[in-house]
């Protein structure tokens, strides 16, 4: 074999083992950028998820406070109610104490 197909071959390979760790690299880094897609997709999936929860639940909780500002203004109105009669209560033994002394 000639000193230059020796080169040649030992060039060739070189190339060839450059080529298969560049190859080698990019394929890692092409399965990293994937696995850190795949981490990314699973977190918004999990956001997502919590998102709608949270929806829901401020959903409810604003329910739940119209059903308590309700429940307030109705018993605000029983209250007052309760005053007036009473107050026409007082004023009724008011005037049944004045009549027995008068």
């Amino acid at each position: 074999m000639s000193h230059f197909s020796h080169l040649s071959l030992e060039a060739g390979s070189r190339v060839f083992q450059s080529v298969a760790l560049v190859s080698a690299g990019v394929d890692a880094a092409f399965d990293a950028v994937r696995r850190q897609q795949d981490r990314d997709r699973g977190a918004v999936e999990t956001l997502a998820v919590t998102h709608a929860r949270t929806r829901q639940a401020l959903v409810a909780a604003r329910a739940e406070t119209a059903a308590a500002r309700e429940t307030a203004a109705c018993l605000g109105r029983e209250l007052s109610a309760a005053n007036d009669r009473a107050a026409r209560a007082e004023a009724a033994l008011a005037r049944l104490i004045a009549a027995l002394h008068a």
